[in-house]
């Protein structure tokens, strides 16, 4: 965890770098968050800090990770159903 004072000198130089990229720099910046720390604040203790940057340790690229194949799961749902009303009769 790290704490962060926000410049609004800092600050106007990252809107300005998200303009004149067409947004690129915007992208960048929501994927990868240090990124956008390092532009809009200094460190400093957390008393005083404006903001605080929380670190996770994952997959470095949550963006990349692909989805599993989902598995049929219908046909067994059918069968606990017919077995269930084969019970209630």
């Amino acid at each position: 965890m790290t704490g962060l004072k926000q410049s609004s000198t800092k600050y106007s130089l990252y809107i300005f770098l998200c303009v004149i990229t067409g947004g690129i720099f915007y992208l960048i910046s929501r994927w990868f968050p240090k990124i956008k720390a390092k532009v809009i604040a200094t460190e400093c203790p957390l008393s005083v800090a404006t903001l605080v940057l929380v670190e996770v340790i994952s997959f470095p690229f949550p963006f990349l990770s692909y989805p599993k194949k989902k598995k049929k799961v219908k046909s067994k749902l059918n069968k606990n159903r017919k077995i269930q009303e084969k019970m209630h009769k």
